[in-house]
């Protein structure tokens, strides 16, 4: 029998989320912000090479409108190609701003891939994590490179949790990659960022142990920051339906997750609606002897409705 929790997730998948501006009121000096910032890391020619270089990779038009998402995208995935020298300049700079101590060569070894992204009139990228418990990706950290200046470009806010990032060409900020984040709706020009995507440490042992992924305290940091933005945008519903994401992730108790997708459904204009199907549908089930099932169900609508009262 399927558990409720996880019906609850493929249920909630169905949903369209706005990509409107949030009514977050962010500060780009948010408190506990996970924001490592270097200012003109790169000069504006630097920028355009990067831009020049990384565009000379496949082009992948990235249109997934059930994920609330509109880029184009240009990635480099093979290690070998990553620790090339064409890329080495880049690297060896970004390297020197975040892991100074760390030979190059190990650097290298933790990048997942670099990604140019292109954001044109009409682009955005809703609220999302690159990475969640058990997920087997071991991503980390996030680190950006803005190639754009803010007058080739309208719109196209990088948040990140609490944080809204005003980053100005060739500035270069990292964020952990289970953090939620967004880049509102670019209204014209066009946004360009160069990302690059680090994983776990290569400990020298075996592949096992190196997928294992981060320790607990980086999930730990992640749960506070969830606590944090969820309380300072209430109305977001996506960030809870991540928060709930995460939890289930996590192999939570049943009702800590389902308190989370019941806050995700309160917050939409549909929370009566919704309230309403889980209540037919549990009224169906009962019906139908599917007790259990039936009891979820109608746990969940009550929930909506005594957040929506």
């Amino acid at each position: 029998m399927m558990k409720v929790p996880l019906l609850l997730s493929c249920f909630a998948a169905l949903l369209v989320f706005s990509h409107a501006a949030s009514d977050c009121n962010n500060s780009s000096n948010g408190s506990g912000s996970p924001l490592q910032f270097h200012p003109r890391a790169f000069t504006n020619p630097e920028t355009q090479a990067i831009v020049t270089l990384m565009k000379s990779l496949p082009k992948q038009v990235d249109n997934r409108n059930e994920q609330s998402v509109s880029r184009i995208n240009y990635f480099e995935t093979q290690p070998e190609k990553i620790s090339a020298e064409k890329y080495k300049w880049i690297l060896e700079r970004i390297q020197s701003l975040y892991s100074p101590t760390e030979p190059i060569q190990e650097f290298c070894k933790r990048i997942d891939f670099l990604l140019l992204h292109e954001f044109q009139a009409g682009g955005f990228f809703d609220w999302h994590v690159d990475t969640k418990p058990g997920d087997g990706t071991c991503r980390t950290d996030n680190i950006n490179v803005m190639l754009s200046s803010k007058n080739e470009y309208e719109g196209g806010v990088l948040s990140i949790g609490c944080s809204d990032i005003d980053a100005s060409i060739g500035d270069c900020y990292s964020y952990p990659a289970n953090f939620p984040h967004k880049v509102s709706d670019v209204t014209s020009g066009k946004r360009y960022t160069f990302i690059v995507a680090l994983k776990t440490k290569s400990s020298g042992g075996s592949k096992e142990e190196e997928e294992e992924g981060p320790p607990q305290s980086y999930w730990d940091r992640a749960e506070e920051n969830y606590q944090q933005i969820c309380s300072s945008c209430p109305s977001e519903s996506k960030l809870h339906m991540l928060y709930g994401e995460f939890l289930e992730a996590l192999r939570r108790p049943s009702h800590e997750v389902d308190a989370k997708f019941a806050d995700m459904y309160a917050t939409t204009p549909e929370a009566d609606q919704y309230a309403s199907h889980f209540e037919n549908e549990g009224n169906k089930m009962q019906q139908a002897g599917r007790i259990e099932e039936a009891k979820g169900h109608l746990t969940m609508a009550a929930m909506i409705r005594n957040r929506i009262r």
